[in-house]
């Protein structure tokens, strides 16, 4: 049976594969691979952590302040690209997800 984590995670990314373009510019072809394949399943693994009751690590805290920021540098590639907002939606909300359990955890 498959985990909730692998659903979100196959769903964000079957959109991204599907939006992916040849007439987006490289760069927003490179922020939504850097974070579909590498920041979202490190996004996953540190929610499961917090959903385990476990607290963030200085190097989880780090890594969401890095993400928050890629995002925020990103943001003006989005809003050229609607089609990509629902995935920084997504991602920005599980972050606040982790952020609030962890806040409970503490």
């Amino acid at each position: 049976m498959r985990d909730k984590r692998s659903e979100f995670s196959d769903t964000l990314i079957a959109e991204w594969s599907m939006k992916k373009s040849t007439n987006d510019p490289a760069t927003l072809n490179f922020k939504i691979d850097d974070l579909a394949k590498q920041n979202l399943p490190r996004l996953l693994d540190i929610k499961e952590k917090v959903d385990l009751g476990g607290k963030l690590s200085e190097s989880d805290i780090r890594f969401m302040s890095q993400v928050i920021h890629y995002s925020q540098r990103s943001r003006f590639l989005i809003n050229q690209f609607p089609e990509w907002q629902r995935f920084f939606t997504e991602l920005l909300h599980l972050h606040g997800e982790i952020v609030n359990m962890a806040m409970d955890n503490k």
